[in-house]
């Protein structure tokens, strides 16, 4: 919101936003459960291979989609 309100400042001089509202209409988690498997597990990417072709140390994050809405004020 800010960076919008800096953009839209160069056009319109006297532009402020005085407030944001997000609103999450659907959230899509990245998970796989198998046939056999008891809990879900989270999809996550690969890290790149490091300088020395060995695997870099992995920090597992979870993904989703999102579907939102964005008010301005």
């Amino acid at each position: 919101m800010h960076n919008l309100q800096r953009r839209l400042s160069i056009d319109f001089e006297n532009i402020k936003f005085n407030g944001v509202a997000v609103s999450v209409h659907e959230i899509n988690l990245h998970t796989n459960k198998s046939e056999n498997d008891f809990n879900y597990s989270i999809i996550s990417k690969r890290n790149p291979m490091g300088k020395d072709g060995k695997p870099t140390a992995f920090i597992e994050e979870a993904r989703c989609d999102l579907e939102v809405s964005i008010a301005i004020e």
